[in-house]
């Protein structure tokens, strides 16, 4: 019954880690802002760290390839235009 009554709440599947997740980050906005925390600036700082954790992963894999989907999508083009 609970499951249930969480999926009407929520509109999402019970899953237990994302309940898990989910119920972090409502105690940790609401602690934030009783502590009056910058959660923006706070968000920047989490996107750069993760930002330059995949830097990071890059550096210490250097001989995947590991190309951003621009330059996949650009390359394909190429290849394609070369074979006409």
């Amino acid at each position: 019954m609970a499951v249930y009554t969480y999926y009407i709440l929520t509109k999402r599947a019970f899953v237990y880690a994302a309940v898990n997740d989910r119920q972090f980050l409502h105690y940790f906005y609401k602690s934030a802002k009783k502590q009056k925390y910058n959660m923006e600036k706070y968000n920047i700082l989490k996107d750069e760290l993760a930002l330059v954790e995949e830097d990071l992963r890059r550096l210490r894999y250097p001989n995947q390839p590991q190309m951003p989907m621009e330059q996949i999508k650009h390359n394909s083009h190429v290849a394609h235009r070369l074979s006409l």
